[in-house]
């Protein structure tokens, strides 16, 4: 079942889903994490890391930054790491999306997994001054309806407001 809610003050705007399908399960997903059935994963959300630092944290649990392979689990991503309020730049989600070489066009997963999905920004990614080399996801309103779960690169070395690891779920 899905739930929508609608929010509205004199400073946001926003439209918030609960998919209610897509919550903790019980022998699928360790306690703290969110299974999406689509995707027979686990997603959980952390805060406050540079790229690295932050795959490195997914690393140590067992997953890795998230990949996102379609329209339906790049919201649901958004969603997990939704703050509820209207975001600047250093508070977008890091996914786990990296240039596969110093000033490349190809992208690569932290996974290993295939991209085969994108969702850019209008105008990204456009490595500003050959230094954005990582991912990140808007997963609330920025004040641009472009951006809206959209993606961007930015420098690896930037501390963003949240990360969401991925992995396999539990058999």
């Amino acid at each position: 079942m899905n739930l929508a809610f609608f929010a509205s003050s004199a400073q946001s705007f926003g439209v918030f889903h609960l998919n209610t399908s897509n919550t903790a399960c019980p022998g699928r997903c360790e306690t703290g994490w969110t299974y999406l059935d689509k995707t027979d994963a686990c997603y959980k959300t952390f805060f406050w890391e540079t790229f690295d630092t932050a795959e490195s944290v997914c690393r140590s649990v067992g997953a890795h930054l998230t990949s996102i392979h379609s329209a339906d689990e790049n919201h649901f991503v958004a969603d997990v790491a939704r703050s509820g309020f209207k975001i600047g730049w250093t508070e977008w989600t890091w996914i786990g999306l990296k240039r596969a070489e110093y000033n490349s066009e190809r992208w690569l997963w932290t996974d290993g997994t295939k991209v085969d999905f994108l969702a850019w920004s209008k105008g990204s990614p456009d490595n500003y001054h050959g230094r954005e080399h990582c991912g990140e996801l808007a997963t609330d309103n920025t004040g641009d309806a472009n951006e809206y779960h959209k993606w961007n690169d930015i420098r690896c070395d930037h501390r963003m407001r949240a990360f969401v690891c991925k992995k396999k779920a539990l058999h």
